[in-house]
């Protein structure tokens, strides 16, 4: 919608906020559902406003050669020339603008493109630094809808120019620390600093120059308060066991490294009773106060997808305002950013709070290369992703923002709540009532994840922030292990120039270790365990990975499905391995009545003694009652039905057993009813029972 339909009210503290379905008394009602605009009902812009500029605008620049400032111009508009409109270019590193220019008057017609050479020179390239090509076009003159400099396109590209990396930093001059064990605390000091690691492998303390940086410990946060497109599909119910995984821990055990007086290294391993889930969290402390953090995911049983995987700490309420290199200024999702531009960006806590109508998730902005949090005094905390993070910081409690309702619910600590993630999910809103975000910007529990960044005492007085991000510590990055869905293998480091020594039986690596040299298949499963190394470098933690024997599914393909729900039933759900997604038939729109048929074609010729059904998950509509299971070979010559037969009306996995085996290469499954009378037809998985 344009508008969120609220109404302006007050509460008995002369509060204002703005009221919607349920706050009159009157029921039934749909809560805040009409609340779903692109602007608050005063007409002050949502973020997502942002994002809808971006993409609808009708001047649209590409990169030729961006690195020679060569540009391509395309008029979008349907009937008026370029010439209303003044284009104009910069070029930043690493955020800040160094040259800037003004594009040649232009007068392109309607859908037709112009090609621009901006006179862009290439600056003297810098260690550790990234460029980017602005280019934006700007009202001429007044208008009756805007004042002369209004901005009606941009654009933004990375300029190819090869940076070198930074100055490693020698670890003899990053003065010392010491490291005591207190009780089920574990101290480290250095020059300035104090820090406490908890037994729960949280950092509890962080002490510089007198100054208490945090309040409240450092802990892994897997939840996300619930947008409204999350509780249109279920979300908090689907997803719910993230919310508070951290509340019961099957078990914890750390080890520590020592490298002499300059570098301390202290890992925890938990095993989260959700699913065996192993979450790693290590720091390497060095005697700068700088914390190299990792945190890495290590996947155990079936689980729903993750909301978000990150790590949330609190600081002292004077820590209030922010600076960052990143997307801003505005906030921005993996699935909304489009219109965030990369730059360096300036803010109070309050001010990237925005007061949706109902309180939820706020304030997040991605691809955050540093980020300051300071007092008054330029004092403060720094993190510097490694190479990137998605960052937010609160005047409130994760749980102050789910428990209200209304804005004026949502109570101001003397706090600020800082996520340092490595992503969150995407938004979704292909719709607001059922709608999942799209499988590309989600987090399935079954992959491993991992994500580093730089933890740090900041003083503006007598640092750059810019500086410290392109300084880089004398440690090797842990090793990511990746598996894609035939099984391929692939190791990977942030560090260049690294030989990467790995195993696949659980043994410990070492450098008489197979070293990695290519890609290697791990289809039948296995422990995979990686070490980083670098000649004038620590080395790297030990990554890990549990690989399971993939599915048979791998290869499956979804040929025919007579009817989908496009966004939130997609078909190709029943076969993806996940019990949290769904092939559902439209109802949207058609509506299409009973039978309803899937079509699977396996990639091979299998054996089978049957089959499985998974009805969805969430609830129960479209669950199959009566159906037709059918074999072939080539997927045109079916016969008659291997089975019929009816399911029960509930939500577990449904195991059918053929009278004898049978060879086929494609499946078909024709739901006959619905368990509740109705037209729809879900399938959460379907799968086969094989002869071995």
């Amino acid at each position: 919608d344009w508008v969120d339909q609220g109404l302006r009210e007050k509460d008995e503290k002369g509060k204002e906020y703005w009221a919607y379905g349920g706050d009159y008394g009157d029921k039934p009602n749909d809560g805040n559902f009409c609340c779903n605009g692109l602007v608050l009902p005063d007409r002050k812009p949502n973020p997502s406003l942002m994002e809808v500029k971006k993409v609808y605008q009708y001047i649209k620049t590409y990169p030729v050669d961006a690195a020679k400032g060569i540009v391509r111009v395309r008029n979008k508009y349907e009937f008026i020339t370029t010439d209303f409109v003044q284009g104009t270019w910069e070029l930043t590193a690493n955020g800040k603008v160094i040259q800037t220019g003004t594009l040649p008057k232009l007068s392109i017609k309607p859908w037709q493109d112009q090609t621009v050479e901006l006179g862009l020179t290439q600056p003297a390239i810098e260690t550790s630094t990234e460029y980017h090509l602005n280019v934006s076009f700007a009202l001429a003159a007044d208008t009756p809808w805007a004042k002369k400099g209004h901005v009606v396109a941009w654009d933004q590209f990375e300029v190819p120019f090869e940076s070198p990396a930074g100055k490693v930093a020698d670890i003899t001059d990053m003065g010392t620390i010491r490291h005591l064990q207190d009780g089920e605390k574990i101290i480290v000091r250095g020059d300035n600093f104090m820090i406490e690691i908890n037994k729960l492998g949280q950092l509890e303390s962080y002490l510089y120059k007198g100054n208490k940086l945090i309040t409240g410990s450092m802990r892994n946060n897997y939840w996300r308060v619930p947008i409204d497109n999350d509780n249109g599909n279920k979300m908090p119910n689907r997803q719910g066991v993230w919310k508070n995984a951290l509340q019961s821990i099957k078990s914890i055990t750390h080890f520590t490294d020592v490298f002499g007086n300059q570098a301390l290294r202290i890992g925890y391993d938990m095993t989260l009773n959700a699913g065996k889930v192993v979450q790693r969290n290590v720091y390497t402390i060095f005697g700068s106060g700088d914390i190299v953090v990792e945190s890495i995911y290590m996947p155990g049983e079936k689980l729903p997808n993750l909301p978000r995987f990150g790590m949330q700490l609190t600081l002292p309420g004077e820590f209030k305002n922010l600076k960052w290199y990143g997307r801003g200024p505005h906030e921005s999702y993996w699935d909304r950013q489009t219109g965030a531009a990369y730059g360096i960006y300036q803010s109070t806590v309050e001010n990237t709070i925005h007061p949706y109508v109902r309180p939820q998730e706020v304030g997040n902005m991605t691809n955050v290369r540093w980020v300051t949090v300071t007092n008054r005094r330029g004092i403060g905390l720094m993190a510097i992703g490694q190479p990137g993070l998605y960052v937010s910081a609160w005047p409130f409690t994760m749980n102050d923002l789910e428990s209200a309702e209304h804005i004026n619910e949502l109570v101001r600590r003397d706090i600020t709540t800082l996520n340092l993630d490595y992503k969150q999910m995407g938004l979704g809103g292909d719709n607001s009532w059922g709608a999942r975000p799209h499988p590309e910007y989600t987090l399935p529990a079954s992959n491993p994840y991992s994500y580093s960044f730089v933890l740090r005492p900041f003083d503006a007085s007598t640092e750059d922030a810019e500086e410290l991000f392109k300084r880089k510590l004398p440690a090797t990055a842990s090793v990511s292990i990746e598996r894609s869905d035939d099984g391929t293998v692939t190791l990977s480091c942030m560090t260049s120039d690294v030989r990467i020594y790995y195993t696949v039986d659980g043994t410990e690596p070492s450098e008489s270790s197979k070293l990695y040299e290519a890609p290697f298949n791990l289809a039948k499963g296995g422990t995979v365990k990686a070490r980083a190394t670098k000649d004038g470098l620590l080395p790297s933690i030990v990554s890990l990975a549990k690989l399971e024997k993939l599915s048979i599914k791998v290869g499956w393909t979804v040929v025919y499905a007579d009817s989908v729900e496009k966004g939130e039933g997609d078909k190709e759900h029943a076969v993806d391995g996940k019990s949290d997604t769904f092939w559902h038939t439209n109802w949207s729109s058609s509506k299409p009545k009973h039978p309803h048929e899937i079509q699977i074609d396996m990639g091979q010729k299998i054996e089978i003694t049957g089959f499985t059904y998974l009805p969805r998950q969430d609830m129960p509509n479209g669950r199959i009652g009566e159906y037709e299971f059918y074999v072939s070979l080539d997927g045109k010559i079916w016969g008659d039905a291997v089975i019929k037969n009816k399911f029960s009306d509930n939500s577990a996995l449904k195991k059918v057993k053929f009278p004898k085996p049978v060879k086929a290469k494609f499946i078909r499954l024709i739901a006959l009813s619905e368990t509740g009378g109705s037209e729809f037809t879900t399938v959460a998985e379907i799968d086969v029972i094989t002869a071995k």
